[in-house]
């Protein structure tokens, strides 16, 4: 945890006084000072079963551990009532704080060319992803556009025969509004990928993903009071 890397080889010789580790949930050798956990909101914890059965790598009291828990991928509208109704379900602890954040997207970036543009409004686009769950996005992008989807597996690693395939599938949409949109997790593996200028002179862009809270100033302030709390422990 912070407190066994305050003292250790590792903060002699850097300068950071916080390590933020991401999914690590279950390395049961780590002893973090705080643990957030994530549960979307169409898949929550409660509802799941431990693998094989399900998706859940350890059972669901695990989830008594977390001194956070944050409902992820919520509508941006969700109710107050809602709200309360997962509540119920997650059953959290007297200790546990729960919050609830939903996903927002900013305009389309290109992925090579700087000076492209994108006009998103009755475009036809086809829509290329390797992340877990691209529902979202796609469903902001039909709000729009015409979408057609190639889907990879999550974190997948571009080959050649999967650019040639992307390609294939944009040339052959009917349109002379037409472009290329991934996510900004794809967009950097295909630029490390050696196969970018493949796309030198088609339309490309991804679009940034940026996390809210309902309650921000609650959230923030949850997290400053415990790192005022850490350092002055």
């Amino acid at each position: 945890g912070l407190r066994q890397l305050r003292n250790s080889q590792f903060t002699k010789h850097n300068s950071q006084n916080v390590v933020l580790l991401d999914d690590c949930y279950q390395h049961r050798s780590v002893t973090p000072d705080i643990n957030i956990l994530l549960t979307e909101y169409s898949d929550l914890y409660c509802d799941d079963h431990i693998l094989p059965f399900g998706n859940l790598r350890e059972f669901r009291s695990g989830s008594r551990r977390a001194d956070i828990i944050v409902v992820t991928k919520c509508s941006p509208f969700l109710s107050t009532k809602k709200q309360e109704h997962i509540l119920q379900r997650l059953k959290p602890t007297a200790s546990q704080i729960v919050f609830f954040s939903y996903i927002t997207y900013s305009d389309p970036i290109p992925l090579l060319n700087p000076d492209s543009k994108l006009e998103i409004q009755n475009s036809k686009l086809l829509l290329v992803s390797g992340i877990a769950n691209p529902a979202p996005l796609k469903r902001h992008l039909e709000r729009h556009s015409t979408v057609s989807h190639l889907e990879f597996p999550d974190h997948h690693k571009f080959t050649l025969l999967d650019c040639e395939l992307i390609l294939k599938r944009f040339r052959n949409i009917k349109s002379g509004n037409k472009a290329i949109v991934t996510t900004e997790k794809d967009a950097m593996r295909l630029v490390d990928s050696k196969f970018t200028h493949l796309f030198n002179d088609i339309p490309f862009f991804y679009i940034p993903i940026e996390v809210k809270f309902f309650n921000q100033n609650d959230f923030d302030a949850t997290i400053l009071n415990f790192f005022h709390n850490f350092a002055n422990s």
